[in-house]
């Protein structure tokens, strides 16, 4: 039998306040890095914000 190892990153209640250029750079590469793999991003900001 094999055992699979998951890995996931789950970001809740994401970008409540602006990303600074340096913070949207660093998402950029974090989901960059995700490519692949489980990432879940919630937020209770309105779409057309």
């Amino acid at each position: 039998m094999k055992a699979w190892r998951t890995w996931g990153l789950i970001l809740d209640d994401f970008a409540m306040r602006q990303l600074s250029p340096s913070q949207a750079d660093d998402l950029y590469e974090l989901v960059s890095e995700r490519q692949g793999r489980s990432l879940i991003i919630t937020s209770d900001r309105a779409p057309s914000d």
